[in-house]
C-alpha cells in the first residue's frame, strides 16, 4: 500500500535521513528539496532517495563527488553521487559549456532531474539531459512529467549528457501529495533517528521529559 504524505513531511523526513546517513547539512537540504521536487510531479521521491543512501552506505571510503570537471565530470573512484553532483551543478550552472557535459556513473541518476531543472531556472534557459534511451527537455519552469523521466527513475546507473540548449517540455502541474513506498520511508524515518541526540539525565531535568520531582 502506497503512503500519502505532505510535500512538506517528506522533505523533512528525507532531509534528516540523508544527513543521518552521514551528508553535511548542506547536501541533506538539498536531498530534501530533490525528493520533494520528485513527488512533485508524482515520482516516488522517498524511494530514489532511499535507492541511493543504501547505495552510499555500501561505499564508505569512496566520496562519490565530481573531482574532474573538464569535459567528463568523473569522482576520483567510483561513481558520482547525484546529490553532490547535482550541488555542484548549480554552482557552476550559468558557466556551462556550450558543447555541454558528461555525467559519469551517476548513481540513481532519477535524482539528477531537480537539479537540471534548478540549472535551467538559474540560466532562465532551457536545458536537455539525455542517457542511453532517453532524453527530456526541462525549462526553467520545472520539470515536466514525461515517459523519459519515468524511465530515467527506473535506472540504477548511469552516464547522463547535459546540454544548454534544447527545447524544453511544459512543466507539470504540481501534485497536492507525495506517494511514497512503505519500504522507503521506513529506511529514510531509520536513518532519520540518527539524528536525534539520545536523552540525558540533564536534558531530562531541563525540560526535555519530566525531571525528578514530577510525579503525576
Amino acid at each position: 500500500m502506497t503512503l500519502r504524505l505532505s510535500l512538506g513531511e517528506l522533505e523533512a523526513a528525507a532531509r534528516k535521513a540523508t544527513r543521518g546517513a552521514g551528508y553535511p547539512w548542506g547536501l541533506a537540504e538539498e536531498a530534501g528539496r530533490a525528493a520533494r521536487a520528485l513527488a512533485g510531479i508524482g515520482l516516488d521521491g522517498a524511494e530514489l532517495l532511499a535507492r541511493l543512501l543504501a547505495e552510499v552506505a555500501q561505499r564508505p571510503h569512496q566520496p562519490l563527488a565530481p573531482a574532474h570537471l573538464d569535459g567528463i565530470w568523473t569522482a576520483a573512484t567510483g561513481p558520482l553521487c547525484p546529490i553532490r553532483t547535482g550541488a555542484v551543478l548549480c554552482d557552476l550552472a550559468r558557466a556551462l559549456p556550450e558543447g555541454g557535459m558528461a555525467l559519469s556513473r551517476v548513481l540513481v541518476p532519477g535524482l539528477v532531474l531537480p537539479f537540471a531543472a534548478d540549472a535551467a531556472r538559474l540560466r532562465d534557459a532551457p536545458v536537455t539531459l539525455s542517457w542511453r534511451g532517453g532524453i527530456v527537455g526541462i525549462g526553467p519552469e520545472g520539470l515536466p512529467r514525461a515517459s523519459g523521466i519515468l524511465k530515467l527513475a527506473e535506472v540504477a546507473e548511469a552516464d547522463l549528457f547535459l546540454h544548454p540548449d534544447g527545447t524544453a517540455l511544459p512543466a507539470a502541474p504540481p501534485w497536492p501529495r507525495a506517494c511514497a513506498a512503505p519500504s522507503a520511508w521506513q529506511a529514510l524515518q531509520a536513518l532519520a533517528q540518527r539524528t536525534y541526540a539520545p536523552a540525558t539525565e540533564a536534558s531530562r531535568l531541563t525540560g526535555a521529559g519530566a525531571g525528578a520531582g514530577d510525579t503525576d
